[in-house]
């Protein structure tokens, strides 16, 4: 149903504790109310899952959002915020994510019973035969209200040789539901990649909304990474356990492998830095998130496995110790500090050996262009270097 303007900003206010929505989101919004599918582009932070979770939690009863997410952490972030708030009202639980079959037995309908308005499902889950059936009867009862892919830009950056289920979400949404609304939310596609986002996801004539990807209170900073992992530790250790005697300050930092990660993180305990580590292959990871969130664990030391959309606001520190796979992987990362507006900064430490690792992996073309991109941000030193993120973004005008 289509909401009045004073009606959805109360909801807004009563589901989020929001006073005002933020540039986009009333527009995307009316949209997806309206059927009609959307591509959303707007930079880290500015609050593009509320542009689907909010019609999620206003739709009908009984009617379900399905949220196509790629990362674990991710998923786990966005289900305790949405069941926090509803906790904070009084209400049971709104959200659920991939586990639930394990939780619940494979009752789908018995979802809808408990309540349940929004379900997350990584794109391997979305595909397989139980899924696409149990959506499939859900549709056909009317209760399929809108499926949001998040992190859209992977369709194209992942879709053609990693995680290949992104190339399957337009057909099987053609074939399975063809007349639910979808909306797809990326903070990292440059215009040149829209055409193909829109194509494999099976996105219809949709309403394309981009905002300035600009994010004025991040400082960006490269410098030269000098020494092994034990020099970086020393010579860091000093701002990290500063930032951790104060109350409210998280760091994140980026290593390129699990191997890495984990040996940084030793070095940083020894240290006396309250540090953990978060990769894929780690078995207590959720633990280890739910300990940084809290703020029990000060620097969370990383693999990219954590970081696209997770929503942690007191992040003031971003540190990568050699480069990422490409120039928007970059930004997305960044873009996990100053989330509560306040000045942060955002460091990269690397080489020009860094790029050789690459030399020998299959990438695809869109990859390699980035990935030259990143090259060249790195290297240079007599340009402003949002400006040259804003160039990747088309914004080639914009003032800084």
């Amino acid at each position: 149903p289509w909401w009045p303007p004073t009606r959805l900003h109360a909801q807004l206010h009563d589901l989020f504790g929001h006073t005002t929505f933020r540039p986009q989101q009333e527009a995307v919004i009316r949209a997806v109310q309206a059927g009609t599918d959307v591509l959303l582009v707007a930079p880290t932070g500015i609050g593009k899952s509320l542009c689907f979770q909010l019609p999620a939690l206003i739709a009908p009863p009984g009617r379900i959002t399905v949220v196509i997410s790629p990362l674990r952490a991710l998923m786990r972030n966005q289900v305790d915020a949405l069941n926090g708030c509803a906790r904070r009202r009084g209400e049971s639980d709104v959200a659920e994510w991939f586990d639930f079959e394990r939780k619940h037995g494979c009752d789908w309908e018995g979802m809808l019973a408990r309540g349940y308005r929004l379900l997350y499902l990584s794109p391997e889950r979305f595909d397989t035969a139980t899924a696409r059936a149990a959506l499939a009867r859900l549709y056909a009862n009317g209760k399929l209200h809108l499926i949001a892919i998040d992190e859209a830009h992977l369709a194209c950056e992942w879709g053609d040789l990693f995680r290949v289920q992104y190339q399957n979400i337009g057909k099987i949404c053609e074939n399975d539901f063809p007349a639910t609304t979808k909306i797809a939310c990326t903070a990292t596609a440059p215009d040149y990649m829209l055409p193909t986002i829109t194509q494999r996801l099976g996105l219809k004539a949709p309403m394309v909304a981009r905002s300035c990807m600009f994010r004025p209170n991040i400082e960006l900073e490269v410098r030269e990474r000098v020494g092994a992992i034990r020099d970086f530790v020393e010579k860091q250790r000093p701002r990290l356990i500063a930032k951790q005697q104060t109350e409210a300050e998280l760091v994140i930092i980026y290593f390129p492998t699990t191997s890495e990660v984990d040996k940084a993180a030793i070095m940083l305990q020894r240290k006396g830095v309250k540090a953990e580590a978060y990769h894929a292959k780690a078995r207590n990871r959720e633990d280890v998130q739910t300990r940084f969130e809290s703020g029990e664990t000060r620097v969370l030391v990383a693999t990219v496995a954590f970081g696209m959309g997770v929503n942690i606001s007191n992040v003031t520190w971003v540190i990568h110790f050699g480069v990422p796979s490409t120039l928007e992987l970059y930004y997305q990362q960044l873009g996990r500090c100053g989330r509560d507006g306040r000045p942060v900064k955002a460091t990269m430490f690397c080489s020009s050996s860094d790029f050789v690792r690459f030399e020998n992996i299959k990438t695809t073309p869109i990859a390699a262009a980035s990935r030259s991109k990143l090259e060249q941000y790195c290297g240079q030193h007599d340009r402003c270097r949002w400006s040259m993120l804003l160039d990747l973004f088309g914004e080639l005008n914009h003032q800084i």
